[in-house]
């Protein structure tokens, strides 16, 4: 472009001693490759942006290393606040505007306070990777501290940026700890990529560092996490998997050949109809042996689901059996006792064995009473309707159904909804109602798996949708 250093004729750019580059077919030829090393140009661009920030006064070389640890977007007030230097803080306006009139850090936004972006990332990676590690640890970790103090009331919004700081900063346990918090916040809100990221790199810092200590308990955790996230995807093996070794984890191994299913569901059965007959007392236990059996419990009613949607018997009735057994020896009323309750009576019936099913879902309701959580009553509303399916008693089937629908509806929960929507989907199949496409719930369900990503969900979709269309002795495409 003119105006270029190195700008001559039309015909190409004269370098200092008479070589030339010229440009043709979209390419460039060196003809004196001699007269370019004399010429002094940075051979790649992280070069040339290197060369530009060394021509930069000193503090304003200072002032944009600094803004590089912070992020691609940085906010004055920050880089004011764990600026290294504190007697040339009063002055960083002066390096801004300065860095702002050579376009390397234009200001992105004035409210609520100035905030500036490096226009290219290649900006800040350079910058970043001229500052020394032992440098670039120490801001780090100011960072962290800054926005722990600064967004105390509101840290659920900052946890990714606090792992990935305290992880920079060499705190790897600190980094672990909110990735952790990142993960849980991700899964009931249905961000399962951003949860297994998470998880992912907890796992990295892991191996990175074996030296951290990692209870049971939490290695549990972490594992229902991945496998609920997955379960979400539609990923059931995957999910399975994750919650097999979570059982593991915890000492509460699940048998993989058929010979160990038949033997534990009859040890459990039996355990069952000696804790109904005989009302033992439970014994005292630490509030970490508590915790282990309830979440035990739980990976196993997670594992009823998968289970269920496998149609496999042997697994259905062995998961609910171990979930009931696992929590009535926590001593602890919880959901999980609820879903093991309803989940038995949902295999029983199917066995059948409506009496006894009976009375765990009677057992189940009862406790429920106790419980003021709308997800686990939303859960028991489709077991229940699933339940009256069973009898025949359709009205019932729906009411539960679309109650369930409407909770989860209102909860955000998009992939207990879809579950709730299938099953109220194929209820109304077997009552014999097909309604048209534009409104049939198994179009809603198509869309839902389109937009998460679920092959589950669509393929509920489409062969809902296909079942329909044959009554209907016409096509629809979807």
């Amino acid at each position: 472009a003119e105006g270029h250093p190195f700008f001559a004729e039309e015909s190409g750019y004269a370098l200092r001693d008479g070589g030339q580059l010229i440009i043709e077919d979209d390419e460039c030829r060196l003809r004196d490759q001699r007269a370019l090393d004399l010429a002094d140009v940075p051979a790649t661009i992280e070069g040339i942006i290197t060369s530009r920030i060394d021509r930069l006064q000193p503090a304003e070389q200072l002032t944009v290393k600094v803004a590089s640890v912070i992020g691609r977007v940085f906010q004055y007030g920050l880089l004011h606040d764990v600026y290294p230097v504190e007697a040339d803080r009063e002055t960083l306006p002066t390096h801004l505007n300065a860095l702002q009139q050579l376009d390397l850090t234009p200001l992105e936004a004035v409210n609520p306070e100035p905030s500036y972006i490096f226009k290219h990332i290649i900006t800040q990676q350079v910058a970043y990777d001229l500052m020394l590690r032992e440098q670039r640890s120490d801001l780090h970790e100011k960072i962290a501290a800054w926005h722990e103090t600064r967004h105390a009331q509101e840290l659920t919004l900052y946890y990714p940026l606090l792992a990935h700081h305290w992880r920079e900063a060499g705190e790897p346990s600190k980094a672990i700890d909110y990735l952790e918090l990142a993960a849980e916040r991700a899964v009931p809100a249905n961000a399962n990529a951003e949860a297994l990221a998470f998880l992912a790199q907890i796992e990295s810092q892991l191996r990175l560092h074996p030296e951290l200590h990692m209870t049971p308990l939490r290695r549990a955790h972490l594992l229902t996490l991945c496998g609920k996230a997955l379960k979400s995807f539609g990923r059931l093996d995957d999910a399975r998997h994750a919650f097999l070794a979570g059982l593991e984890v915890l000492g509460e191994p699940f048998p993989r050949r058929t010979a160990g299913i038949v033997r534990d569901v009859l040890a459990n059965l039996v355990k069952q109809v000696w804790y109904r007959r005989l009302r033992p007392p439970t014994p005292p236990r630490s509030p970490d042996e508590r915790r282990r059996l309830v979440h035990a419990s739980a990976l196993s009613e997670q594992l009823f689901l998968i289970y269920f949607f496998d149609n496999d018997v042997g697994h259905i009735l062995l998961s609910t059996l171990c979930a009931i057994n696992l929590s009535e020896r926590s001593g602890d009323i919880s959901q999980g006792m609820i879903r093991g309750y309803m989940s038995l009576a949902v295999a029983l019936q199917a066995v059948p064995l409506s009496n006894i099913a009976d009375s765990y879902t009677a057992r189940a309701l009862r406790v429920l009473e106790q419980q003021d959580n709308r997800a686990i009553r939303a859960w028991s509303y489709v077991a229940l309707s699933v339940l009256a399916a069973g009898k025949a008693h359709w009205d019932e089937a729906e009411r539960r159904s679309e109650a369930a629908l409407e909770i989860y509806r209102q909860l955000g929960d998009h992939r207990g909804w879809e579950e709730a929507g299938g099953n109220y989907q194929l209820i109304q199949t077997l009552y014999g109602r097909w309604d048209e496409p534009e409104v049939a719930l198994y179009t809603q369900l198509l869309a839902s798996g389109r937009r998460r990503g679920s092959l589950q969900v669509q393929g509920w979709g489409l062969s809902l949708h296909a079942v329909a269309m044959h009554p209907l002795q016409r096509g629809h495409a979807l």
